[in-house]
């Protein structure tokens, strides 16, 4: 009997389970025998002829397991969480579950998986760990050692099978019997799982075929660590199933074919579920990545909506402190912000950082974030000695493409030098110095350092500067574009700049160097994103161009290197979007599962021209451990979800005493109520457990009370007739899908006086 079951939110992924995979022939040795006889019409008697025997070896895993024959386990290995509704579980391919039949009756498996605390184990007596590495031959000795329980494997193993390696486990007899499966129960306790997965599906960890599923019977709610071992039974059918051994022994030396470790933290631990309903609660709060909201502004004085107006759009405020020592309130955002931001035409050409300063006049505060970019760009460029080296390759090459295009200039031009004239380059030097344009030049450079771009207010006086270099000088000739000198100039060092911009682009992402971004500028106060929060945001570009234009600064010092930087930012690529096509958006999340679960499973989609759902990139980072990032760079899906990593299913409960049922066969329409009735919660589960062991499910044992027993009273409620209660039926009861969360409706909504901010509403399971 097989019943299935359908994973949302996709169609894309259906699991059909099965009661077991019974190979046709189970391991051992076979003799094909062949015999023929003759048989004559005319009346001559049959003639037998010779026979031949030929034995063949059906092989298959008895003391060890392949790697690949690993599919998933469950809990995920070195996890720590509350593990305490949880029934551990191992994945393995194909039929090996059920490839041995040391019971004779080709339904029972051969294997088993016990979850033992260290308490549980005696420790191997050489090395003092809990499992111990051996031969096949110490398993079956001429003298068995003194209170161990050997497996009966005398006569059963091969000369050959005596030199394999092999792990094994001591267990304390009295803990043992405590929780190891009754025979009757092992059955339930494995089952196939058939999975049909589409491409979408696949993509998220999940690969089409047929899988064997061993079951533990055991939920660690002990705090503590726990070893989860794939045993084998083979040799213990009369000692541990049967009449049992004479002499009760210390412990039973068992084979482990597969081991993995895990932490049961009842306290301290969440599982997904817990975590992602966090999430879910406090993203239907706002959702945005700036400091929480006051309710109390019914009527804000112009002071008051200033601070909401900055609060609103992502700002938090910090201290700034002036060149003159004093300190001042500022504001300050990253490049992730709560609203779209347009662009400020006035920041373009900012240089040096004290000009990205915007002055903030009707309440007295600066606004510091595009300073702090400039400057940050400069610290991670000067982090990168081949980024160095090469710029100052660049400014090398481009001064003197400046000389050789003065000295190259064409004669019959206003300021440009005589043909033929070999010292025309010094009388353009003699002009500048003695006939006043350096005063001039001294001026006007003088003027543009006093002022700030924007339309910001000056950042205060600045002393006289000295006369200008001769640097400075070839500087504002090439920018002036009066002469032949400058305009050769200019084209020479565009053309270098073009040479150059390629190895430098190498070292100039933007986004590679956002994950590099100390976390303080990200996300510059604590509580724009809270432990167990989602945020989404619009990414600045102009924020990271500002990043990018402070990098290529490094080591400029005259104004005709500033002009070789401006030349060079025009020749690299630029980060961010086009004119006029969608923002970038992103969601910053805060929460154990990041760090949990490494291998969180993340799919965004979005909506095409048809309204079908497609699947679009996102760019993933993680900031700091307990922190992951995400960024959209074409638009803001629809649909986001996380997804835990692949396991498998989870099996267990809902509750420490309670079960939620699914219908074991499909429904007719008209019996509706009948599915309603299932849905109900199967309680008074704990009287389910052992009585000399509360931590181990009493599956099958024959006694009321029992899972099965429980679900077969349950099925004849509510009106399920001619299903039997299989190892099927009680996976699909005991199934519970690796936990997902899912953020939907996600979508721009108009603010006031900006162009939008995303928003969310989530779910989970």
């Amino acid at each position: 009997m097989d019943t299935s079951l359908t994973e949302p939110p996709s169609a894309a992924l259906q699991v059909r389970f099965a009661t077991k995979a019974a190979p046709t022939l189970t391991a051992g040795a076979y003799t094909l025998c062949l015999e023929q006889t003759l048989t004559f019409t005319s009346g001559r008697p049959s003639e037998r002829l010779p026979s031949a025997d030929q034995v063949i070896e059906v092989a298959a895993p008895r003391f060890a397991l392949a790697a690949d024959q690993v599919v998933a386990l469950h809990p995920p290995p070195g996890a720590a969480a509350d593990f305490g509704c949880t029934l551990p579980h191992m994945t393995l391919r194909g039929s090996v579950a059920w490839a041995r039949d040391p019971f004779g009756d080709k339904s029972t498996p051969w294997l088993a998986l016990l979850v033992l605390t260290d308490d549980d184990v005696r420790p191997d007596a050489d090395k003092g760990e809990l499992l111990a590495a051996r031969t096949v031959a110490d398993l079956v000795p001429s003298a068995p050692p003194q209170g161990v329980l050997l497996p009966a494997l005398k006569g059963t193993v091969s000369e050959q099978e005596k030199k394999q390696a092999c792990t094994t486990v001591d267990v304390r007899y009295k803990k043992l019997t405590a929780m190891l499966p009754l025979r009757g129960e092992l059955p339930y306790l494995t089952h196939v799982r058939q999975v049909q997965v589409k491409r979408s599906a696949r993509q998220a960890g999940w690969e089409p075929g047929r899988y064997g599923v061993v079951l533990a019977n055991r939920f660690p709610r002990t705090a503590g660590p726990y070893t989860a071992c794939l045993v084998s039974l083979e040799g213990f059918t009369d000692s541990l199933f049967g009449s049992g051994p004479k002499t009760p022994p210390d412990v039973v030396r068992m084979v482990v074919l597969h081991s993995f470790r895990f932490t049961a933290d009842p306290s301290g631990g969440a599982s997904f579920d817990d975590l992602a309903r966090l999430l879910e609660e406090d993203v239907s709060t706002d959702g945005l990545l700036r400091l929480p909201r006051r309710t109390n502004w019914t009527a804000p004085t112009p002071l008051e909506a200033h601070v909401r107006e900055r609060l609103e759009r992502g700002y938090a405020p910090v201290t700034y402190q002036l060149p003159g020592g004093p300190h001042t309130p500022a504001w300050y955002r990253g490049p992730l912000t709560a609203v779209a931001t347009p662009a400020v035409p006035a920041h373009a050409q900012t240089r040096p950082p004290d000009s990205a300063l915007v002055f903030l006049r009707d309440q007295g505060v600066y606004d510091v974030s595009y300073a702090c970019a400039y400057t940050l760009g400069r610290v991670l460029a000067m982090a990168r000695p081949r980024l160095v080296r090469r710029l100052h390759a660049y400014r090398g090459a481009g001064l003197d493409a400046v000389h050789r295009a003065g000295r190259a200039a064409p004669a019959g031009v206003r300021g440009g030098p005589a043909a033929g004239d070999s010292k025309a380059w010094e009388r353009v030097e003699d002009l500048v110095v003695n006939h006043g344009i350096a005063q001039k030049i001294t001026k006007g450079l003088n003027k543009k350092r006093n002022t700030s771009p924007g339309g910001a207010e000056p950042l205060g006086s600045v002393p006289a500067q000295p006369p200008v270099s001769a640097q400075e000088v070839i500087a504002a000739l090439v920018a002036g574009e009066e002469t032949v000198q400058a305009q050769s100039a200019a084209e020479a060092v565009a053309q270098v700049a073009c040479q150059h911009a390629g190895p430098i682009a190498e070292d100039i992402r933007a986004l590679d160097w956002l994950a590099e971004v100390p976390w303080e500028y990200l996300v510059p106060h604590e509580r724009m994103l809270p432990e167990h929060s989602a945020r989404f945001f619009y990414l600045d570009w102009q924020w990271l161009r500002t990043l990018v234009r402070g990098a290529l600064s490094v080591g400029v010092v005259s104004a005709l290197e500033a002009f070789l930087a401006q030349a060079l930012e025009a020749a690299v690529e630029q980060p961010g979007p086009s004119p006029g096509a969608v923002a970038a958006t992103g969601c910053l999340i805060r929460s154990p599962l990041v760090s949990a679960w490494p291998d969180l499973v993340i799919e965004a989609y979005t909506t095409d021209d048809k309204g079908g759902e497609v699947p679009m990139p996102v760019v993933t980072s993680r900031p700091l451990p307990g922190v992951l990032c995400l960024l959209f760079p074409d638009r803001l899906p629809s649909r986001l979800v996380l997804r835990e990593p692949p396991q498998g299913l989870c099996m267990g409960i809902n509750s420490r005493s309670t079960l939620r049922l699914r219908a074991p066969v499909p429904l007719p329409e008209q019996k509706k109520e009948m599915g309603d009735l299932l849905e109900q919660m199967l309680n008074d589960l704990e009287e389910s457990m052992r009585k000399d062991h509360q931590e181990v499910l009493r599956i099958n044992d024959g006694r009321p009370g029992s899972l099965v027993d429980k679900l077969t009273k349950a099925y004849a409620e509510a009106g399920v007739r001619g299903h039997t209660v299989s190892a099927a039926s009680v996976a699909l009861q005991l199934v519970r899908a690796s936990g997902w969360l899912e953020f939907n409706n996600l979508r721009v909504e108009p603010a006031p006086g900006h162009s939008g901010t995303p928003s969310a509403q989530g779910a989970h399971r």
